[in-house]
């Protein structure tokens, strides 16, 4: 079975995992996680595989479980991960960003980008394809990362903050308008972020899908679940980063 997975990070980090494995992460929160390097010791578990991409932005993972990748793609892997665990003990593998784990006190976004999996434990190789940097080098694409729902809630804060600022120069002067400008900053804005957020969610994961659809992935991943009499102590998880 071939998937492609999509997500995106404004940590730079991208987790695949199942939600079943990481429960106990809804008792911390993102601060302590990241201060006691949890995501390395989650990953070493094998309750999640973890992509560092070098920088806030999207990914795509494309995996093949029990079945395998075209040759080429792994002979020509710059880099690569090998012989790694990863549970999946509900069945669901979601791809989020390292951000988005279920936390404490942590909304989520929204639906996910998921496969569905025979639940086990799984031996898992992970490839940075070379073609993927080349197609990227030749494309010279300049994507505007937002949605179509980000695009407009942008423009209608513009329009507010404009019309705000201007009332405020007529009415008080430009002490007025200046105010204006910097509560409609402060204020304002993480307001439109939240609501932006909440309206968003599958809007947001269909335009990353549209986006990445004919990009090369940023991960091969080859998979293949283990059977349940192969003892699994001796393996541990991992990640893999450009």
């Amino acid at each position: 079975m071939k998937a492609d997975l999509v997500a995106e990070s404004s940590a730079g980090i991208c987790a695949l995992y199942d939600p079943a494995a990481v429960e106990r992460l809804k008792e911390v929160s993102w601060d302590n996680f990241v201060k006691r390097d949890g995501l390395a010791k989650e990953a070493k578990a094998g309750n999640l595989f973890s992509y560092g991409l070098g920088g806030d932005g999207e990914c795509k993972i494309t995996m093949y479980v029990d079945e395998v990748p075209p040759k080429e793609t792994v002979v020509r892997a710059h880099r690569r991960s090998e012989n790694l665990l990863l549970k999946v003990p509900s069945g669901t593998l979601v791809l989020t960003g390292a951000e988005e784990l279920p936390f404490k006190k942590k909304r989520a976004r929204g639906k996910p980008s998921s496969v569905l999996l025979p639940r086990g434990s799984y031996r898992i190789d992970a490839y940075l394809p070379e073609l993927a940097e080349e197609a990227r080098s030749k494309s010279g694409k300049n994507e505007d990362p937002r949605s179509p729902v980000q695009k407009a809630g942008f423009w209608v804060f513009v329009g507010i903050t404009l019309s705000l600022t201007v009332g405020l120069c007529f009415a008080f002067g430009w002490v007025g308008g200046l105010a204006g400008l910097l509560g409609s900053i402060l204020l304002l804005q993480p307001v439109m972020t939240v609501v932006l957020d909440r309206l968003d969610p599958q809007d947001r994961l269909d335009y990353l899908t549209r986006l990445l659809k004919d990009e090369p992935p940023s991960v091969i991943i080859v998979a293949g679940r283990l059977a349940e009499e192969v003892a699994v102590s001796g393996m541990v998880g991992g990640s893999i980063e450009e």
